[in-house]
């Protein structure tokens, strides 16, 4: 299988994690396909619900130790591709996409929960909390869903718990995309409007008031696994 991972042109935690992931499973014909960082204005963020991303060794780097190619993102490379992986980017322009191809795993269970911060929202809106792996098409989150995976809620978690069983979760379902091509889960839900960036202020309800949002969710979570 030939496969392609888009990702930014500079140190990426989520790219190593998932390069080394697909590697220790015997992907060798890998494509890394290289996007321009943009640099975000930097916000006030109370809540870090994903490890530091900007750290350790950069594609280049990595894809010459294990003799994969390298290229920067065009229409023509993800043709020449089976499936390409999503590990890091901005918002991909629309010439590049092609149906069916480029696969994302989004931290929240669309159609419900789209846009930013989706776990945080999840938790704000007391949802249920998951990822979803899905065709990447034109709209925000819209695009065909594999499948959904949701993640665990115990009845102790705390937030930093919770919201590292769930980017593992992420890494798992983007390293094991073949496994959930096959083996579909998909959860009807209503579509929701995609979300922005959390603002401090909410960031701070919920982490005055974490363990009712947590309670209330594992009851969801309980009551969905019954049905």
């Amino acid at each position: 299988m030939h496969l392609g991972i888009i990702t930014y042109n500079k140190p990426h935690l989520k790219t190593q994690e998932l390069i080394f992931g697909l590697a220790s499973k015997g992907y060798n014909n890998i494509k890394i396909i290289l996007v321009p960082y943009i640099k975000r204005k930097k916000r006030k963020v109370l809540i870090k619900h994903r490890p530091s991303q900007f750290t350790g060794i950069d594609p280049i780097t990595i894809a010459k130790k294990l003799k994969f190619k390298i290229v920067d993102i065009s229409k023509r490379e993800i043709l020449n591709c089976d499936y390409v992986l999503i590990a890091g980017s901005n918002l991909i322009d629309k010439k590049f996409i092609i149906k069916n191809k480029i696969i994302n795993c989004h931290s929240g269970l669309i159609p419900e929960s789209r846009g930013l911060d989706s776990l945080k929202w999840s938790i704000y809106k007391k949802r249920l909390i998951g990822n979803t792996l899905h065709f990447i098409d034109k709209n925000i989150d819209s695009g065909k869903i594999i499948s959904h995976n949701l993640t665990t809620v115990n009845i102790n978690d705390n937030l930093i718990d919770l919201s590292t069983r769930h980017y593992s979760n992420e890494i798992f379902m983007l390293v094991n995309f073949e496994l959930f091509l096959v083996n579909k889960k998909i959860i009807r839900l209503k579509k929701g409007k995609p979300h922005m960036r959390m603002p401090y202020s909410k960031e701070l309800i919920i982490l005055n008031n974490f363990n009712s949002f947590r309670n209330s969710i594992f009851r969801k979570q309980l009551n969905f696994n019954k049905n």
